[in-house]
């Protein structure tokens, strides 16, 4: 901690932190700062393993005013072994006590400021910070508000010229459960851990500040931060609380000396995900912490029905699911004197929340992609280790009629939408490039830079959101130093204007400050509006780089008297401009046609239809807003319709028929409804893949065995040069078939005729349908029999290549991501040959903005144990293709053998035995007729979708959870090879790894995040060469256990 301070200012008692809080009583509008101070003490548990010490104070009469009205409970606890310390408090509001708004409350650590100087709050945000010295007179520039400087003289030249702001550094509730500092004199890490976030306000996407300059960590459990007064908590009338806050686990690691400081974030996440595997904890004293035995779960499955999407329903893939206080739907949001427990929705809608204190709930929910909040009917009530299963639960979003044009995403964040490069006075380099760019200083002034002449003007079928519509409407500065309002305007054609009832105008915020957003149609000056929201909001996100804070929606009527046939446009006008911050943040806006309006788009012809009689009224296509004589009345226009084609679902959905296998001469067709796989017989070649509206998303022009397949590299032992040979299956066989499960095989078994020519070994080759997966399986048995000739096995993968008019964003980690070449760039005359022949400059590329990049398929390698899931997305429609590996059992080398993943083609690989980055060593050599014979697979082929143009990440996020979930299944029950040993053909290893490392010196160190594994018996670390046999690795945790 930092010794410099005065101790309260570090903690107090010796403890070197110290609680906090702001509050004012019910007729003061200023907040009162206070420090926790305890006035009573005592251990409540003391003995070798655990040591639990209370520091209270009661609230007493005579402070009123002065203090505030709640009886505090700090607590402290520490464990044997354990490398840290937890702290929690249980607030209380007595009956009687004096009205209070409590503002906030955290706990704070101040540490040495000439020790940590690096601070980590997520993978891809993390960085040496600046000195607190740095943000005084002389050193800084102050900018707009007190948090937020430019450092004109830092004790770092390096950061000179750069922003600090506390606020660039905040971080959703969901995604702050690690964060801390890093000394690296000597290597020390301090971690703030929240395990759970049921004890926080403001539901899962409340943001809240992590750790800043200071050093300072925080956990933060109560606050208006991105949201205002709305999240505060208000006592009245004597009401009774009591809240429990944590426990937190302040963890501490460290690391040999000038060590690469992610070694210790990458332990300090590993930490987190044991103490969450912990919660609810069993060590707190306090009974108003509720144990596991005093908590139930809850459990049910999500859908969403809106017929305009699809006819039925659309699971709620990926949706919020929570337990909040009963209240009103969407309430959770504003909710801060109760508890909440939230989980994600698996792909199918299914959910289950676990480890709920015994209360009375609403079941709230979410779904991106959705407007709007479901609430469930019922309260829920969830008593002492009982399970509520609620089934299934269908959300109705808000819909009147068919969508004719739509602006953003609808997520509840402005991410989406263009967010401009800053000043380049005002820059933190962190987020240069970064998917945070919004939280960089001063984008609000950067819209009058580029509107220096008038507002927004949006066109509809012209603009592109990502481009065109800015990430706030926010004020502009005239003149004087005041600041104006702004009116955007929205422009689009009607064919025709309905008079069978209101059009509907949705207008979804991310966020509001201070402001009020009047709509007007078609005439700027109509007063009054014809709709207003008032004044609303104080989440002050435009400041505080948020791109999100509480969320509103406006459902608005539009008289079809306010529209015109023709040239329409929609005037939005923020209308208070007292400040720069003033102002909204769009989540997403969707126009709907009257009720009584059928629309069928495809993205080529856009059909309109009177509703119920099923008159035509336009058919838009290839520049005409509508074909159809439209002087004609609209009953005369189409009237007669006998039969149309429609568009693709645009989500699957499995039939009930569960899984089909379908054999042809030349071809073998496995589906269940959601994807269908095709396959050459007897040759095993992947041929077609149907998902989502894509007849084939392999690459259709590619000859039918150069689509998918299992090749591999191999030369007889007399032989250096290597022979290329993909795997054609010479026999066919369903291995399993019924409703829930089909397996295929095609073997080929090698031939003395081939000597020199194939591959001396029996392959077989398998491909597996689940019911109700989307995906596929596919795995091998490779086997050498006795006898049959020496080889060497250079390589050998399962190779797909995708559709390249579809697939152009590639992901392979959370920060490896991003739009690829086309497969032309890397030809003569698109680019330029490096020093081997993987490597080009682009030179003219087809997306000019790659120009001058180099592509490279080894710049996407990536260790095996990194390597669990990676592959491509397409953006229309958006359709994901994932390689998933739930386990390295199978492949060469061990954890940190380097591998090839997905790249250009685009193609994406799963690779069992390489050369790469080893050479030869690796190889595996079958001599003097050795009998050898292993499982490479099961991966898992996985494809996921969401609505079209939606940001790649949902997908990337989706296909994460999806390899979470093949991992917890591995070893997998369904293949049907005996060769493949199922869980229980299998066993476990355990210990502890200490290290002792001085002569003489019998005392150990824990062998903390070794790499413990399992591989055929050998030299020490000749794991890393061997290749024939499998290998089962994991790492240590702090003290060496594994």
């Amino acid at each position: 901690m930092e010794v410099i301070d005065k101790e309260d200012s570090r903690g107090y008692a010796n403890i070197y932190l110290y609680w906090d809080l702001v509050w004012n009583p019910s007729d003061r509008d200023s907040g009162i700062y206070q420090k926790v101070y305890g006035t009573e003490f005592e251990v409540l548990k003391g003995d070798a393993n655990h040591v639990e010490v209370s520091f209270r104070t009661q609230w007493d009469p005579s402070n009123r005013g002065k203090l505030v009205p709640l009886n505090i409970d700090k607590r402290f606890v520490m464990l044997q072994g354990s490398s840290g310390f937890y702290t929690y408090a249980i607030y209380e509001h007595l009956q009687g006590l004096p009205d209070v708004n409590l503002g906030e409350t955290r706990v704070v650590f101040k540490l040495r400021k000439d020790k940590f100087h690096y601070m980590a709050i997520a993978d891809n945000r993390q960085r040496i910070m600046p000195m607190p010295d740095d943000r005084g007179e002389g050193r800084s520039e102050k900018l707009g508000y007190p948090e937020a400087v430019r450092l004109t003289d830092p004790i770092n030249a390096t950061l000179r010229g750069e922003v600090d702001d506390k606020y660039q550094y905040s971080c959703d509730n969901k995604d702050s459960m690690v964060h801390g500092w890093i000394s690296s004199d000597p290597s020390v890490g301090f971690w703030v851990i929240t395990p759970s976030n049921e004890f926080k306000s403001g539901g899962p996407v409340k943001q809240d500040l992590t750790s800043h300059v200071g050093p300072t960590a925080l956990s933060m459990f109560v606050s208006s931060h991105y949201s205002g007064v709305d999240t505060v908590p208000k006592f009245r009338n004597g009401e009774y609380w009591k809240k429990v806050f944590g426990p937190v686990f302040i963890y501490l690691n460290s690391a040999p000396d000038k060590s690469d400081p992610k070694l210790l974030w990458e332990d300090a996440k590993k930490q987190m995900q044991v103490e969450v595997g912990k919660w609810p904890y069993e060590f707190p004293a306090s009974e108003d912490f509720h144990k596991s035995e005093k908590r139930g779960s809850v459990s049910g499955r999500l859908r969403v029905v809106d017929k305009y999407i699809n006819k039925e329903y659309i699971n709620g893939n990926s949706a919020f699911v929570g337990l909040a206080s009963p209240g009103e739907a969407g309430s959770w949001q504003r909710e801060s004197k109760g508890y909440q427990f939230w989980v994600r929705a698996d792909v199918d809608g299914n959910f289950v929340i676990k480890n709920v204190r015994t209360g009375v709930y609403n079941l709230y929910a979410w779904v991106p992609g959705f407007i709007g909040d479901y609430k469930s009917s019922v309260n829920i009530t969830v008593t002492s280790g009982n399970h509520i299963n609620l089934g299934n639960l269908v959300y109705n979003p808000p819909r009147d009629g068919p969508t004719l044009w739509e602006i953003g995403i609808p997520d509840r964040s402005a991410a989406e939408f263009f967010v401009p490069d800053p000043d380049p006075k005002y820059t933190n380099r962190l987020y240069v490039h970064h998917p945070d760019r919004f939280r960089q200083y001063g984008l609000w002034e950067r819209y009058a830079d580029l509107y220096p002449a008038g507002d927004l003007n949006y066109t509809i079928g012209v603009s592109d959101y990502r481009k065109d519509w800015f990430y706030a409407q926010v004020t502009r500065k005239d003149g004087q130093g005041s600041y104006q309002a702004t009116t955007w305007q929205i422009r689009f054609r009607l064919d025709s204007v309905r008079r069978n009832g209101p059009y509907k105008l949705r207008v979804a915020l991310a966020a509001s400050h201070l402001s009020e957003l009047q709509v007007r149609f078609n005439n700027p000056r109509v007063q009054p509006a014809h709709f207003t929201t008032g004044l609303i909001g104080r989440d002050n996100s435009i400041a505080r780089h948020g791109i999100h804070g509480l969320y509103w929606l406006f459902s608005i009527d539009v008289e079809s008297s306010w529209l015109l046939k023709g040239d329409n446009i929609i005037f939005l006008t923020q209308t208070r401009g007292q400040s720069p911050f003033n102002g909204v943040m769009y989540d997403y806006i969707r126009m709907e046609a009257p009720a009584g309006t059928v629309v069928l788009d495809n993205g080529i012809v856009q059909l309109t239809l009177s509703k119920p009689e099923g008159s035509l009224t336009g058919v838009k296509d290839h520049g005409l807003d509508n074909i159809m004589e439209v002087m004609e009345k609209e009953d005369f226009r189409g009237a007669i319709l006998t039969s149309f084609a429609s568009s693709d679902d645009l989500r699957p959905a499995a039939t009930d028929g569960g899984v089909t296998v379908h054999v042809e001469r030349e071809y073998v067709v496995l589906d269940n409804g959601i994807v269908q796989l095709t396959l050459s017989n007897p040759g095993g070649f992947v041929t077609g893949v149907k998902y989502h509206g894509l007849d084939n998303v392999m690459e259709v022009n590619n000859r039918e065995d150069n689509r998918g397949y299992w090749d591999l590299v191999w030369n007889p032992s007399d032989r250096h040069s290597g022979i290329f040979q993909k795997i054609h299956g010479t026999e066919f066989d369903v291995v399993q078939q019924d409703a829930n499960q089909a397996e295929v095989s095609f073997r080929t078994h090698w031939d003395p005729s081939s000597r020199d020519e194939l591959v001396p070994l029996n392959i077989d080759k398998r491909f597996v349908m689940l019911r109700g997966s989307s995906g596929f399986y596919t795995y091998a048995i490779y086997e050498h029999l006795q006898d049959l000739p020496d080889c060497n096995l250079g390589e050998t993968r399962v190779a797909f290549k995708l559709r390249k008019d579809k697939f152009h964003y590639m992901a392979i980690a959370d920060n490896r991501q991003r739009i690829m070449p086309m497969p032309e760039d890397r030809q003569p005359g698109r680019s330029q040959k490096l020093d081997y022949p993987e490597a080009v400059r682009l030179t003219n590329p087809i997306n000019a903005a790659l120009r001058g990049e180099v592509d490279d398929k080894y710049q996407y390698s990536s260790e095996n144990k990194d390597s669990m899931v990676h592959g491509w997305i397409s953006s229309d429609p958006s359709v994901g293709f994932w390689v998933i590996t739930p386990s390295n059992e199978f492949k060469s080398g061990g954890p940190v053998k380097q591998e090839l993943t997905s790249h250009v083609g685009p193609t994406s690989l799963a690779i069992f035995v390489s050369s790469h980055y080893t050479g030869d060593d690796i190889v595996p050599r079958v001599r003097n007729g050795e009998y050898w014979k292993k499982v490479f697979g099961p991966v898992f082929i996985y494809l996921n979708s969401a609505w079209t143009k939606s940001d790649p990440k949902l997908l990337w996020e989706d296909a994460k959870k999806q390899a979470r979930v093949e991992e917890g299944s591995w070893p997998y029950k369904f293949p049907a090879s005996t060769d493949f040993q199922k869980s229980e053909q299998r066993g476990s290893v355990s210990g502890r790894l200490l290290v002792v490392d001085e002569p003489g010196n019998n005392d150990s160190v824990n062998g903390n995040a070794a790499f413990v594994g399992l591989a055929s018996p050998g030299e020490a670390g000749s794991w890393q060469r061997e290749s024939k046999g499998y290998q089962f690795w994991v790492r240590a945790d702090v003290e060496g256990n594994f």
